[in-house]
């Protein structure tokens, strides 16, 4: 099993889910991830004929077989909410196929229509390389119980050779059970694939064994042999190189040894005709013909890589200058493919290194044509995952960074650069990403590369990357795991400009209030036009808890006139809301008055009387107004006056006790006589006790003013 193959597989569909949940289906950020899973799943599926993905009881399941290492509680729960057991990417699959899928499964339930089924939905949309086992779904028409207990069983199947055949009976006695042919076939497929995921000695145990007649009859060997990744067959293949070497060492008699080889090649025979024993290399069946397991090649097996070796030979013992010839030259590619599709990793390594010699040459021309025959081996690497081979020519391009002069060459490198750290990043090799990015946010600046064009081209490159590191760094902010958080802190910093969305991202989202306030600084840091975007993002129509963790931060920005996008906010209905927009505002007036900045002081002042009229802040209004002294607010406080509210009114009178303008003096005065009374106490001019109290204290401040001694 290409294990990490199927790592990137799963850690992509998890941000493409998250982006589909959060940017509408035209954006960059989903064309850029839904690529770039599709990419690797067809690289994947190229010598695979499908990839299952599922899972039983909490397990995540790769092709029927359990990796612990791959379990992504995030995935899991997403197909269980959405009743799948299991989702089955096959060859041929297209683009737009799994676009629908994805839409599909990340509608949250909750939005989806219940009566539209996922078969039904993929089925309507034509979708046939993608399919789903949902037998929660079927079963809980009857049953669930039973389906229940056949998964168990199937999870737990016992392997010892004296337990197998009695716990395979077990579990078909249950699927028996169950009424709906679909989901008993579906049941049969989910055991054929456990069976497939089996170590090759017990596999075998299983073609070597008889079988009860209804499980024989039900063609469960055959499912399991449709059911054989080609990792699978590879292991097989070579253990039967070892046991054809036991056989004939510990083998009491030529006719004894002669018995259990026509065993092992019986079996042998029923693993050819697996279809995915097609696409193993031609090595492997040599030798198996070498050392006599395999009589004769089987047809479908291609011949043409002996002669490929004797051609990489052949050019092996050349002069590195003669692999630049045309004709030799503009082959490499497609040679060192084939040696990968062959695994005839060593060879295509050496004829790699040859060409790595050219380097060396003085000519510009010469190391210019060999770096683009470097490039296209390197996607090569790339798309096989031969990471160490990759690797080693890595420095040549990071080098390239620099002195490269072709423009189509230079693009070339820096795309696949830039492809190579998002990948390092899914596989949490942060460290040596940064060292790859580092590098390129250098050349963005005009002191280090004076040509304009490359610089645009890297810029391309770190913009296109932020898109695509967007869900996986809004998951590790999110995330409570600190080391996480640094490391993907310190790239957002790096990529500077580019990566502003995904700190709007990470303030809209996160939790975290100090996350949200580091993030709301290193955006200031990046300059205005950053900041800008951040409030331009906010309006009427997103959600209160989005709002409300963008609001939180909008000190940090203290210096950029937000005035007119914080007045169009205050009509946003949650008083929260509200509140806190006015709790900015009162920290910009007091910090313009205190910088002389008056005029600004003045406009935050009349944006807060504006809002008198707001029932639902008018008290806190009243309040903030009076902490900043406003003598422009005395009229309007003086008519709010009037309204029979208490607490307004205890508020009013503070708030003119504080602004100490006489004008506002009459009202205290009419407050603090009205007592209570026997027969003031049923009228409508009666003043509450603490209103009466308020006013008394307010106009004790008068009298420090000098200003109500004579009260």
């Amino acid at each position: 099993m290409d294990v990490e193959k199927i790592t990137e597989i799963i850690k992509l569909l998890r941000v493409s889910i998250n982006n589909y949940r959060i940017y509408p289906p035209a954006s960059q950020h989903i064309a850029g991830i839904l690529n770039h899973l599709y990419s690797t799943l067809t690289e994947y599926l190229e010598s695979n004929n499908s990839l299952t993905i599922g899972g039983i009881q909490h397990k995540m399941l790769i092709n029927g077989q359990e990796v612990k290492s791959l379990t992504d509680s995030f995935v899991l729960s997403v197909l269980s909410s959405r009743e799948i057991n299991g989702v089955i990417f096959k060859k041929g699959m297209e683009l737009n196929e799994l676009s629908i899928f994805l839409e599909y499964l990340s509608t949250r339930k909750e939005k989806a229509k219940e009566d539209v089924k996922i078969i039904d939905f993929l089925k309507s949309e034509g979708v046939k390389n993608i399919t789903v086992n949902q037998l929660k779904y079927v079963v809980l028409k009857g049953n669930e119980e039973i389906v229940q207990k056949a998964s168990s069983q199937v999870s737990h199947l016992k392997t010892d050779p004296a337990e197998f055949m009695t716990s395979l009976r077990e579990i078909y006695d249950t699927i028996d059970e169950i009424k709906d042919a679909g989901t008993k076939k579906d049941m049969i497929k989910v055991l054929s694939e456990k069976i497939a995921s089996l170590k090759p000695e017990e596999i075998r145990y299983f073609f070597d064994r008889p079988l009860p007649s209804k499980i024989e009859e039900s063609g469960l060997r055959e499912t399991v042999i449709s059911s054989l990744p080609q990792e699978k067959i590879r292991e097989i293949f070579n253990d039967i190189l070892v046991w054809y070497e036991d056989i004939k060492k510990s083998s009491s008699s030529e006719f004894d040894a002669v018995e259990h080889l026509a065993d092992l090649r019986s079996f042998f025979g029923k693993i050819l005709t697996s279809p995915a024993a097609k696409n193993i290399p031609f090595r492997f069946y040599e030798e198996l013909l070498r050392v006599g397991v395999l009589e004769a090649t089987p047809a479908w097996v291609r011949k043409e890589e002996s002669t490929l070796i004797f051609q990489v030979d052949k050019l092996l013992e050349k002069d590195s200058s003669e692999l630049l010839d045309p004709s030799v030259r503009d082959s490499l590619p497609g040679m060192v493919e084939k040696l990968c599709q062959s695994e005839l990793t060593e060879m295509a390594e050496k004829l790699t290194n040859k060409m790595v010699e050219n380097l060396k040459h003085p000519s510009l021309k010469v190391k210019s044509d060999t770096m683009k025959v470097l490039v296209q081996i390197s996607e090569v690497f790339e798309k096989f995952k031969k990471e160490g081979m990759f690797k080693s020519l890595e420095k040549y391009f990071l080098e390239a960074v620099e002195k490269e002069t072709d423009a189509d060459i230079y693009r070339r490198v820096i795309d696949l650069l830039g492809r190579h750290a998002f990948r390092l990043i899914l596989e949490n090799r942060y460290d040596e990403s940064v060292m790859i990015l580092s590098l390129l946010k250098q050349h963005v600046s005009p002191d280090v590369e004076p040509d304009k064009e490359r610089r645009e081209i890297i810029n391309e490159t770190l913009v296109k990357l932020a898109g695509e590191f967007s869900g996986v760094f809004v998951s590790d902010m999110k995330s409570n795991d600190e080391r996480r958080q640094l490391q993907a802190m310190k790239i957002i910093i790096m990529l500077g400009d580019s990566a502003s969305d995904i700190l709007i991202q990470i303030i809209k989202e996160t939790e975290d209030y100090r996350i949200r306030k580091n993030s709301a600084r290193t955006l200031k840091n990046i300059g205005e036009k950053a900041v800008r975007r951040f409030v331009e993002s906010l309006d009427l129509t997103i959600s209160t808890s989005t709002l409300k963790r963008a609001v939180d931060v909008f000190d940090e920005f203290s210096e950029y006139d937000l005035m007119d996008k914080v007045s169009l906010l205050l009509e946003y209905p949650d008083s929260q809301i509200k509140r806190a927009l006015l709790k900015y505002i009162c920290v910009i007036a007091m910090r313009s008055f205190s910088e002389g900045e008056g005029e600004k002081a003045s406009e935050s002042k009349k944006l807060l009387i504006s809002k008198l009229n707001d029932k639902d802040v008018v008290i806190d209004v009243v309040r903030i107004l009076g902490e900043l002294k406003s003598n422009e607010s005395v009229d309007e406080l003086i008519r709010l006056s009037k309204i029979q509210n208490p607490n307004l009114q205890e508020e009013i009178c503070i708030a003119l006790g504080k602004i100490g303008e006489r004008k506002g003096m009459p009202v205290l005065i009419k407050f603090a006589r009205y007592k209570k009374s026997i027969f003031s106490i049923m009228s409508k001019k009666a003043v509450p006790a603490g209103v009466r109290m308020r006013a008394i204290d307010a106009l004790k401040k008068f009298s420090k003013y000098g200003d109500g001694s004579d009260t």
